[in-house]
């Protein structure tokens, strides 16, 4: 495991970050637990996938849960662009910046990704995963549990479980399903996991972004996730 104050070393290239984040590819049969098309319903949108097995069954959630579409636009932004945001994504979170991305632009935008999240020096100024947060270490025992909690849906991912685009994914499935109780809680647990890391990284992301884009995609992640506190 690796401290935070060190994350700078440890942290992975981006070509083999890109590798890490490769589609999983779709099994005949699976069907989408979306029921629209999404990123765990193996759509054709870039980033981070989780790859589904099985489809739950059961009652609707009784309680009001964050809307799913918002969380995978979340997913998606907070993912490595292999391609430029999508302009109904950059109208949704109210981002001016980039609007008609040229190719210089469109670079800008990816090595800005990979100085705020990847590789920088003297140290990545806004790691994208949860237990540096809360163990100040990377694969702490959250993400562990996590990995564990993905694996019980059929899900699994080669990106670490509490990077910030898979764990916003996997709550989105989440939200989105028609669930007994077992899930319900499930649901409140990774809502919490998020809402326990998730301030400071958003305000180091305010505060270190260059660019204006992942500010803006910042400022509406604490909109969507505050509107369940």
């Amino acid at each position: 495991m690796a401290c935070a104050h060190s994350l700078g070393q440890v942290l992975p290239c981006i070509g083999h970050l890109r590798d890490r984040m490769a589609l999983f590819p779709q099994r005949r049969g699976t069907g989408d637990l979306y029921g629209g098309g999404g990123l765990c319903g193996f759509s054709d949108h870039p980033g981070h996938r989780l790859a589904p097995h099985s489809k739950p069954g059961g009652i609707l959630m009784e309680e009001r849960c964050l809307d799913a579409e918002e969380l995978k636009l979340l997913s998606r932004l907070f993912a490595y662009p292999e391609a430029p945001p999508a302009a109904a994504d950059m109208a949704q979170i109210g981002a001016e910046w980039g609007k008609g991305l040229d190719n210089g632009a469109f670079r800008a935008l990816q090595a800005e990704y990979v100085r705020l999240f990847i590789n920088a020096l003297p140290e990545v100024p806004c790691p994208p995963y949860g237990s540096v947060y809360l163990e100040g270490t990377l694969m702490g025992e959250s993400t562990v549990r996590l990995k564990n909690l993905y694996a019980r849906y059929g899900c699994q991912t080669d990106e670490m479980a509490d990077h910030i685009a898979v764990e916003l994914e996997f709550l989105a499935l989440l939200a989105a399903m028609k669930a007994e109780a077992p899930v319900l809680e499930d649901y409140r647990f990774v809502l919490n996991h998020l809402h326990r890391w998730t301030p400071a990284f958003l305000a180091k992301v305010e505060e270190h972004d260059r660019l204006g884009f992942y500010g803006a995609v910042s400022r509406y992640a604490q909109k969507v996730l505050g509107a369940a506190r």
